[in-house]
């Protein structure tokens, strides 16, 4: 009987951290930080073109369009959350040599740009 109470504590606590006002406001600050280079130039782009139109239905339009291309992959996340926590549980085992095949990876592609840039002409 004790440990049925222990394993639906455990799982108690496992789904309090998953789920809740503040897992939100952490999901929420964890996305900024990371979109915050990205929303930054293309949210500056359409308000200038928007001031260099003077249009203020084009520019409602525009803003409305790109709020709802950025909420959409925002919305993705948060409700994959829980699925993809599960898979990256058992991926991350694997972590250390899968970082090894993309480091080469991005080495073998740095070096073919390189090679494409500087010494192609020869």
């Amino acid at each position: 009987m004790k440990r049925l109470h222990k394993i639906q504590d455990r799982e108690r606590i496992s789904y309090s951290r998953k789920e809740g006002l503040f897992g939100g406001l952490l999901l929420g600050l964890s996305l900024g930080i990371v979109w915050l280079p990205c929303v930054g130039s293309v949210l500056g782009s359409i308000l200038t073109m928007v001031a260099v139109s003077g249009k203020v239905a084009y520019g409602a339009l525009m803003l409305f369009i790109y709020s709802i291309g950025f909420s959409i992959p925002m919305l993705l996340v948060a409700y994959s959350a829980s699925f993809s926590s599960t898979r990256l549980q058992k991926v991350s085992k694997y972590g250390f040599p899968l970082k090894k095949v993309a480091g080469i990876i991005v080495l073998c592609v740095g070096f073919y740009m390189v090679y494409q840039n500087h010494f192609s002409g020869f």
